[in-house]
């Protein structure tokens, strides 16, 4: 199939993108960088985000994944800006992209995140679970409303977090390992939505593929743990001994009115993927862990 990308130059969308190349399909990323193509298998297109180039190709697959790290700076006015023009301007963008052509793509793939949910303490989420009362809440809702606007099937990837050796959550975690402390977050009893980098790309491709999948996906492991049994998992593999809280009031020190996302609990369970037959890699927390920090 043909795959048209937004935000094909992070995390997620390097590793996608190698992942549909190598089962056969071929790719154009839309990037605000110039890049060089590689052959008909992977073309860059140049863009602002405001407009989709004019491009004579049709595309089974269109997949915004562009978004500002919600985590990376403070919010202040003019970030929550960023965050939402980078989320809902680029989905609208791609939108009116797929409304305006002729033949539409098979279905419009477009991320958003677990953040939908709010805090939900130690109920069980699934994608008919309610919306939370928190900014990102909202900034999730705005973004799902923009792509379901798309004359097509859409699919949107409420994302847990991903695990990987490059970058997002996992290097982060590790900063208190170099100290001999397993650090986690307030009384680390809340639910800590993880998945596996190989998971999430995978899933995305059954998403794409499969025409019974539309609406809210979560991706997220069904190997459910707490935040304090996430690091504790991390401590075994490096041996640490020592695990200790890092209370709430310093975390609002440390990040302000962005504090709150790494104390919210979320019991996350992939329902759709499951019931759909999506088979995940690593489905436990040791055997993800394992890959990522053992393996070179």
């Amino acid at each position: 199939m043909k795959y048209l990308i937004a935000g094909g130059t992070g995390l997620i969308g390097r590793k996608l993108i190698l992942n549909l190349i190598r089962n056969g399909n071929s790719v154009t990323v839309l990037s605000r960088s110039e890049h060089e193509s590689v052959g008909d298998l992977l073309k860059y297109q140049k863009w602002d985000a405001t407009s989709v180039p004019q491009m004579n190709e049709e595309f089974d697959v269109v997949i915004n994944l562009a978004g500002a790290g919600i985590m990376d700076e403070a919010w202040t006015k003019k970030r929550k800006q960023v965050l939402y023009e980078s989320r809902v301007g680029t989905t609208n963008t791609l939108v009116s992209y797929i409304n305006g052509l002729e033949k539409k793509p098979q279905v419009f793939i477009c991320a958003s995140g677990v953040g939908y949910y709010g805090d939900k303490g130690k109920e069980e989420v699934t994608e008919e679970s309610g919306i939370g009362d928190k900014y990102t809440s909202k900034l999730c809702e705005e973004w799902e409303g923009a792509a379901r606007k798309a004359n097509t099937r859409v699919v949107l990837l409420r994302t847990g977090l991903v695990l990987a050796q490059e970058g997002g959550l996992l290097p982060e975690s590790l900063l208190s390992f170099k100290f001999g402390v397993a650090a986690y977050f307030g009384n680390g009893r809340h639910g800590w939505p993880w998945i596996h980098i190989d998971d999430e790309v995978e899933a995305i491709r059954f998403c794409a593929e499969n025409k019974n999948i539309k609406g809210p996906v979560n991706l997220v492991s069904p190997g459910i743990v707490t935040n304090k049994e996430f690091t504790k998992a991390i401590g075994k593999i490096k041996h640490t001994i020592i695990t200790a809280p890092v209370p709430e009031i310093s975390l609002k020190l440390m990040f302000g009115e962005r504090y709150y996302l790494l104390l919210i609990s979320q019991f996350v369970k992939p329902k759709k993927l499951l019931n759909n037959g999506f088979q995940f890699k690593y489905s436990k927390l040791g055997p993800a862990l394992k890959n990522l920090l053992l393996s070179k």
